[in-house]
């Protein structure tokens, strides 16, 4: 028995019909309508819209060798964590985040990712609960027409942003799409990369119950 199993057991002990309910929502994953469809786990999502507003375009003109989508900004307006009441989170796929307190002001700010191709994208900024404790979702696309991966960073918000978990869930190759599964519970996630029927255990520390 592997790592992920084992740790899989020792939850569905705890809560019993776990391991059926994970059952269902691998079945049911493919044809989600969520904002993070492949993200178990996460309660009260509030996910991002995409921004037209110039003044919040800090990234409007791509980076050189960057596609027109890696500039498009996405906007999440929410309470993460970060200090008193609402933040105002900005963000484009070759710029990376800008965090703005309820008074306008610049209180973070995150890198970019490297563009690859036509399809660079920042998909979704979301904020969530994970057994009690805030945390911050980002969701990129990276590739060309043909082929591209989606990977999913997760973080721990509690004043600072830690992150927890990065990981591909979803990968296409010209008609062939295929995703994964990432199931966060106190302590660490199990990881299901994309393809593959083999589950991994990721640790780590910092909600609630780990």
């Amino acid at each position: 028995m592997n790592e992920a199993a084992r740790q899989l057991r020792a939850y569905d002990a705890r809560w019993p019909g776990l391991c059926a309910a994970l059952a269902l929502v691998a079945l049911t994953a493919c044809s989600s309508t969520k904002p993070l469809p492949w993200i178990h786990g996460i309660e009260d999502v509030v996910s991002s819209i995409e921004s037209d507003e110039p003044a919040l375009q800090l990234d409007s003109e791509p980076e050189p060798g960057c596609s027109m989508s890696a500039a498009q900004p996405v906007k999440l307006v929410a309470d993460i964590g970060l200090g008193a009441g609402r933040e105002i989170i900005v963000g484009t796929f070759s710029g990376g985040l800008s965090v703005f307190d309820r008074k306008g002001r610049l209180v973070l700010r995150t890198k970019g990712f490297p563009c690859e191709g036509s399809y660079d994208e920042l998909e979704v900024v979301a904020t969530g609960s994970v057994y009690g404790t805030r945390a911050l979702a980002i969701v990129v696309t990276a590739g060309g027409h043909r082929e591209t991966a989606t990977w999913v960073h997760v973080y721990r918000v509690d004043g600072a942003m830690t992150q927890i978990f990065s990981g591909i869930v979803e990968t296409r190759d010209g008609e062939d799409i295929q995703r994964g599964a990432v199931y966060l519970f106190p302590g660490g996630a199990l990881y299901r990369p994309p393809g593959e029927a083999v589950d991994y255990w990721r640790t780590f520390s910092g909600f609630v119950g780990a």
